[in-house]
C-alpha cells in the first residue's frame, strides 16, 4: 500500500533575513492565497520559475510569500 503525498502551502512574512515566521499552513493553494487577500496584500504575483509559489506586498509594507512544500 502506498501513501500519496500531498503538497502543503506555507504563508510566510519576511521581517528580515533572520526572521521569517510562518503565519499559516494550508492544504490548497487557494486557501493560502485567501490568507494573503485577508491581509490586504497587493501585487500578488506567482513565481514563474516556481509554480505554486507567490510573493506579495502587505498593507503593512512587509513582504509575504507562499512557499509550496511537497
Amino acid at each position: 500500500m502506498t501513501t500519496r503525498e500531498t503538497a502543503m502551502y506555507l504563508v510566510i512574512r519576511s521581517d528580515s533575513i533572520f526572521s521569517r515566521p510562518v503565519l499559516g499552513t494550508y492544504s490548497t493553494q487557494e486557501e493560502a492565497l485567501e490568507h494573503l487577500r485577508a491581509l490586504k496584500a497587493q501585487f500578488i504575483e506567482e513565481d514563474a520559475q516556481n509554480p505554486g509559489c507567490y510573493d506579495a506586498i502587505g498593507s503593512d509594507g512587509r513582504i509575504y510569500s507562499i512557499e509550496k512544500k511537497d
